[in-house]
């Protein structure tokens, strides 16, 4: 017949432990179908020993999963059941919010037991993933916001008109930007490089050795005993072909290096029927420093009507040190001309 009233609780749970073989010793280790078995307490255990119940904490007490009677046992001795009282079971029903995250203890929660997808970004507070949490290789090029399939020599670029922020791009580099925003390399399919604004000069056909602002009367160290002369002077030229950067000053007749490097620096000086001491040099005045004749090159007088007199420097510069090419007023002027190709000088920013 039905049960009249409240239904009876789930009743006690006890369990039969495995038989324990008896030696000289105390200590015994308590299983359940061989696993390892551990009680609530000494007084959840009955214990018969040689047909005697015996009484928790004094004749035994109960360690993890082993139990340890007062005194050694022999093998003469029974250990004839062990039953384990585990009460009824009981199916948890919590209310809402009854667990709190100080209920959870620490590292309870592993990777292993949230469910995919569970947690969104929306879950995330800002700045709550750092860098140092992130395990190498676990953020995945699968998940990137790329919104295109990539293919072989392709690299990630930024993307102004797409939420994804990312996409793939040919790795091939069609220019190099400097601060300015302006292309300052290319380097073509053939991989050459060409730097546009890379600071240059170069000119031809001398116009004016003196007057104006042109640089005259300059003091120069020649060698390492600090012996000096005073009358190095520059020139102007009529046929500029390049002045990349406006370094030039064709009104000084001097280069202002616009940053420290190392310049190239080139200066052939032709002269035309000249015989006392023709000569050419190239100076470089440090910018509120010395100046000094870092090429050089003399002729006691013509071996013919056209001298070719060239010299060449490699020049470590500051920004601002100038650069030019030089003549001694003591000696004869170089040549003054208005055909193209004679006096040829450069100077160039090397890197």
């Amino acid at each position: 017949m039905p049960f009249l009233g409240k239904s009876p609780s789930d009743g006690n749970h006890n369990v039969l432990l495995d038989a324990i073989t008896t030696s000289a010793t105390a200590t015994y280790n308590l299983t359940k179908d061989s696993v390892a078995y551990t009680p609530v307490s000494a007084q959840s255990l009955m214990v018969s020993l040689n047909g005697v119940t015996q009484a928790p904490i004094a004749a035994y007490t109960v360690s993890g999963s082993t139990i340890v009677f007062a005194s050694a046992l022999t093998s003469n001795d029974v250990i004839d059941y062990i039953i384990c009282f585990e009460g009824p079971k009981v199916t948890a029903t919590l209310d809402d919010n009854t667990v709190t995250t100080a209920m959870i203890q620490d590292n309870a929660i592993t990777s292993a037991k949230i469910g995919v997808d569970v947690i969104v970004a929306e879950d995330l507070a800002a700045n709550s993933i750092t860098v140092s949490e992130l395990t190498d290789g676990a953020i995945t090029e699968a998940k990137l916001n790329i919104d295109n399939t990539p293919t072989n020599d392709h690299v990630l670029t930024a993307k102004s008109s797409a939420a994804g922020g990312l996409t793939w791009a040919a790795a091939a580099i069609a220019g190099i930007t400097s601060s300015a925003d302006a292309t300052a390399m290319t380097i073509d399919s053939s991989e050459r490089i060409v730097m546009p604004s890379q600071p240059m000069f170069y000119a031809t056909t001398i116009n004016a050795v003196s007057g104006g602002s042109l640089v005259t009367g300059v003091t120069g160290i020649y060698n390492a005993a600090g012996g000096s002369a005073t009358d190095y002077a520059g020139m102007s030229f009529a046929k500029i072909w390049s002045n990349i950067g406006s370094h030039w000053n064709n009104s000084t007749g001097q280069f202002t290096c616009p940053i420290a490097g190392r310049y190239l620096a080139f200066w052939n000086n032709n002269y035309h029927g000249n015989s006392s001491w023709p000569n050419s040099h190239i100076m470089h005045s440090v910018d509120g420093g010395s100046t000094y004749p870092v090429a050089m090159s003399w002729m006691s007088d013509l071996d013919s009507a056209y001298t070719p007199l060239p010299v060449i420097a490699i020049i470590n510069a500051a920004a601002s040190d100038k650069i030019w090419p030089a003549y001694r007023t003591g000696s004869d002027a170089p040549t003054v001309t208005t055909t193209f190709g004679y006096n040829a000088c450069g100077i160039m920013l090397l890197g």
